[in-house]
């Protein structure tokens, strides 16, 4: 999957990520439902005014998906990375609510370990999430 991201907070930040996912199936009391799980790898520009880049954060995102016969669905992320404007690790979390391929949601920014945060890094963020599949192999059929 492709994953297009936009964060927005004290800074924004604008980014890509390339994800491998996998779908789990199965059904509750007559209600159909779907999870899919994947990891990837994902490159973040960040900018406090819009019209410079202020920061690169590189990390490896981790998500889980849940969809019924609801229209929409329920998400969690949680990346771990490196800030590579002030060399520092960082972690997001995050949870969405969406449709389809586009969710919407809330995400926190944190510095790992006992350092300041960098100067770049948004902590409370509106999170813009579009998940594009890419490629299926090994589809299943009813």
């Amino acid at each position: 999957m492709l994953g297009l991201r936009y964060d927005r907070g004290d800074a924004s930040t604008y980014g890509m990520a390339l994800y491998l996912a996998s779908e789990a199936r199965g059904r509750r009391d007559g209600l159909g439902a779907m999870a899919w799980y994947g990891a990837g790898l994902a490159l973040d520009l960040v900018t406090k005014s819009h019209d410079a880049i202020d920061g690169v954060v590189v990390s490896v995102p981790c998500r889980l998906d849940f969809v019924g016969h609801v229209v929409g669905f329920f998400g969690l992320e949680a990346r771990a990375g490196m800030a590579l404007n002030e060399p520092q690790l960082v972690g997001s979390v995050g949870a969405f609510l969406g449709f389809y391929y586009f969710d919407v949601g809330y995400s926190y920014q944190f510095p790992l370990g006992p350092f300041d945060r960098p100067d770049g890094m948004a902590s409370h963020q509106l999170s813009v999430r579009l998940q594009v599949p890419l490629f299926r192999w090994n589809v299943r059929e009813p």
